[in-house]
């Protein structure tokens, strides 16, 4: 029987164990792994393997908070980015059903009422209007927590990049070019026909989508409204406007 002592660095838990001639250097083997794995914190490959990369990096106190800070301060933009974009989608959707039962309405009454034709139509005007503010208030705010995404991503990857075998991913800080650049060649390797590609490569903006929409119904509505109106003779409906043949 061979009595082998607790591994250098291991802790007082370990205690010492025996075995055989024959067990003797797997015993060697697990005692060099389980010193390794108690001074880098790793299970055996589960967070990587370390082994060989040279002297461990140790951040100071401050660097350390530094980089939490960064990882707050990144996490709370993306959050707050994202809560934009929602809620710049909940408050388009409801104002495009508020409109389309205003307009309903207005097709249903057919001019039975004009004072509740005309007000139909100013309600419209308004309601377009409103909507076309919100938009672009909400355009704004997504336009600025964007910025602040990008700007405490770029601080995040300057902090991780003292981390040796850390590759930081870059999401909202890449230049539009080399965006382009992959989107483009995604779509040629996936044959998306020429048109569809053209109209996908101009990057439109779903996000200005709703108030070019918002501008688009205040004119449709004051359309409606100046027809709803008698100016005599210097403005009417023009002759060849006949609407629906019943």
């Amino acid at each position: 029987m061979l009595a082998i002592k607790r591994a250098p660095g291991l802790p007082s838990g370990f205690l010492s164990m025996k075995c055989t001639l024959r067990g003797e250097c797997a015993w060697v083997f697990l005692r060099g792994r389980l010193a390794a794995w108690w001074k880098f914190g790793l299970g055996w490959g589960i967070t990587g393997d370390r082994h060989g990369a040279g002297p461990e990096v140790v951040l100071t106190e401050s660097e350390k908070d530094q980089l939490d800070a960064a990882k707050r301060v990144y996490e709370q933009c993306l959050e707050i980015r994202n809560f934009e974009i929602g809620q710049l989608t909940n408050r388009n959707n409801f104002l495009m059903i508020f409109q389309g039962v205003l307009f309903a309405g207005l097709v249903q009454s057919a001019g039975a009422f004009p004072i509740v034709t005309f007000m139909a139509c100013l309600t419209g005007v308004l309601v377009s209007w409103y909507q076309t503010k919100i938009a672009a208030g909400a355009k704004y705010w997504q336009e600025h927590w964007e910025a602040e995404v990008r700007e405490s991503e770029i601080r995040l990857i300057e902090l991780l990049a003292k981390i040796p075998d850390r590759t930081p991913v870059r999401l909202f800080s890449q230049e539009q070019a080399d965006i382009r650049s992959a989107v483009q060649k995604r779509l040629e390797k996936g044959n998306t026909g020429f048109v569809m590609r053209t109209l996908i490569l101009e990057k439109f903006s779903v996000s200005k989508v709703p108030i070019q929409l918002g501008i688009a119904l205040m004119l449709i509505w004051a359309t409606l409204l100046i027809c709803t109106v008698n100016f005599g003779l210097c403005l009417s409906v023009p002759d060849f406007i006949t609407g629906f043949k019943r």
